[in-house]
């Protein structure tokens, strides 16, 4: 949904480029806010697809980043993701195997964002209630192998 501006390779939304547009083959964020309240006006739900692991190289904090520990590595120094998703549901599996899948890049064009730093939570949360308030969404799909423990306790899968 978000906006992968010159990510040509990224047509599914997951090396957004920035976080508070709609890509343009999606339209605008005005047609994404018709449709929603047509749909509520008919009794249904609007579902938006948010992938809160990754960026795009692209987006401008890859050159300027709001924190050195914003990303898990760097443009120059990083690993990408092992793909071994069953050590997620091994309870056996050692810490190290389940970092190698989640604390990896997707791709060298997918930055890993570092949602263990609080900051970077907080801000990811503030943007998907941004989308609710915004373009009234009503649901969410969020791709990713990270939960969020919010100071309450609750559970943000």
């Amino acid at each position: 949904m978000a906006s992968n501006g010159a990510m040509p390779e990224s047509y599914h939304g997951y090396a957004a480029t920035d976080l508070y547009a709609v890509d343009a083959h999606f339209g605008t964020l005005e047609d994404y806010s018709h449709l929603s309240a047509a749909l509520h006006a008919k009794g249904m739900k609007l579902l938006i697809d948010l992938v809160p692991n990754h960026l795009g190289v692209l987006h401008p904090w890859m050159l300027d980043p709001p924190a050195p520990e914003w990303f898990h590595g760097t443009l120059q120094n990083h690993r990408l993701t092992q793909f071994d998703f069953y050590q997620l549901v091994d309870p056996h599996a050692p810490r190290q195997a389940w970092s190698a899948i989640t604390d990896g890049w997707f791709t060298d064009e997918m930055p890993d964002l570092n949602q263990e730093n609080p900051l970077v939570s907080h801000y990811l949360i503030q943007n998907a209630l941004w989308w609710v308030e915004t373009a009234t969404s009503t649901a969410f799909a969020w791709i990713h192998f990270r939960m969020w423990i919010a100071p309450s306790g609750m559970i943000i899968m």
